[in-house]
């Protein structure tokens, strides 16, 4: 959204909800910060309007866990996330507090270390899933061990585990930023955005499309060591 209309459908949602806004002296100006309360849990909440935003801003929201010493793979996060920043509709940003590259369970001492909350130990299981939206927290975890370990096994004559691994990193993060718009931004019309959009199934077919659009497999962020 931009600030104007963001404003707007703020201003609304504090008259008709139960929530508060908050005023950090170091916050961005434009952006804003509210508590709401009528959630189920009740969860803080930022929102950055469009004109605060650009591919510099979203990698500052980057976090990357140094590679394990066994690491077969050069990974160029800049240049993923500047990717997905230039393809990606800028409502997917809105709420988004942090993205966590991790390759291990180490890699979510960062995570824990950032919020505070021993469920960040735990908060995604590393054997089983390539990414995760934290809800409460406004935060995506892409799981890059488990990805590179994918990649090996799809790898073939015609696309190597290095560009399965490229595709899959550039995917889970626009699939799990997906997640984020659609159940953490309180602010967007259900007209345009029904419940429906948010179920995985949805999300999924809303991956597969930019990918078709987007990757096709020519663009390179992994590389063998």
């Amino acid at each position: 959204m931009k600030k104007m209309e963001l404003d707007a459908a703020l201003n609304q949602f504090l008259k008709d909800e139960d929530a508060e806004e908050y005023f950090w002296p170091d916050q961005m100006a434009g952006n804003r910060t509210i508590f709401d309360y009528s959630d189920i849990v009740g969860k803080e909440i930022s929102f950055t309007p469009e004109e605060n935003m650009s591919a510099d801003w979203f990698w500052s929201k980057a976090h990357v866990q140094p590679a394990p010493a066994n690491n077969q793979y050069d990974i160029d996060f800049r240049g993923i996330c500047n990717f997905v920043f230039a393809h990606v509709e800028r409502e997917l940003f809105t709420t988004l507090d942090a993205i966590f590259f991790v390759f291990n369970e180490e890699g979510l001492d960062e995570v824990f270390d950032y919020t505070g909350d021993e469920y960040a130990l735990e908060c995604i299981d590393m054997d089983e899933h390539i990414g995760l939206m934290w809800y409460e927290k406004n935060i995506i975890i892409i799981n890059v061990g488990l990805i590179q370990a994918s990649s090996e096994e799809l790898a073939d004559e015609f696309s190597s585990a290095a560009s399965h691994a490229s595709d899959g990193i550039v995917m889970t993060i626009v699939h799990e930023l997906r997640h984020l718009m659609l159940e953490t931004n309180v602010l967007l019309p259900e007209e345009k955005y029904p419940d429906y959009e948010a179920t995985e199934a949805a999300v999924e077919e809303y991956t597969r499309q930019f990918a078709d659009r987007w990757l096709l497999g020519n663009i390179d962020f992994v590389s063998k060591v």
